[in-house]
């Protein structure tokens, strides 16, 4: 199987987890309840992909700039079945970019948010048997709903449309675009 995708995924998830977690561990002592920010990873993610559903794996993080604005970046790996395109053997496809976050509403522990996304979206398959890579933009308007169990830890349903724009090669923007759902556990510190 053809795991370029999914390796320069889950480094890219990985180096973005650590750095969020580290920085934000380093400034507790110094800022104590300053610094909010939120880590999650999507506990059930859907998509479809050409009419077909597919799951997500993948997660988002970030800063709050104040109360209601965040900052930071996602990335998703969603397997493909090579079934439903005929073209091509061993489909990969994944994402990763920022992300801009603003609260809507709060009323105690619920919480709602409108978020975009945009970024690289990389396509990996072999065609012909010749591995090709292929490059897009992506971009993921949402809306997302958060329950805080605590200040810490909070549940997010997001439901947005994935756009996939200038793909080049086998598939076309469309077969890639499409709806996103998520069900996502979070932690971190709220505002």
């Amino acid at each position: 199987m053809n795991n370029s995708v999914t390796s320069f995924l889950k480094l890219g998830v990985i180096a973005f987890l650590l750095a969020i977690a580290s920085t934000s561990h380093a400034q507790q002592d110094t800022l104590k309840k300053k610094t909010k920010y939120v880590v999650g990873f999507n506990l059930v993610g859907l998509t479809s992909i050409d009419a077909n559903t597919s799951l997500v794996v993948g997660g988002k993080g970030g800063f709050y700039i104040g109360k209601k604005l965040f900052f930071g970046g996602r990335a998703a790996i969603i397997p493909l079945n090579e079934r439903y395109f005929e073209e091509v053997e061993e489909p990969e496809f994944g994402y990763i970019g920022p992300m801009l976050g603003y609260h809507v509403w709060r009323k105690e522990r619920l919480q709602a948010s409108v978020l975009a996304a945009t970024g690289l979206a990389i396509i990996d398959y072999e065609q012909d048997a010749k591995k090709v890579r292929d490059r897009a933009l992506f971009i993921l308007p949402s809306a997302e709903l958060e329950y805080f169990f605590s200040d810490n830890i909070a549940i997010g349903l997001e439901l947005g449309y994935r756009s996939v724009q200038r793909v080049q090669q086998a598939f076309s923007n469309t077969q890639l675009s499409g709806m996103e759902f998520a069900l996502s556990l979070k932690f971190g510190r709220r505002p």
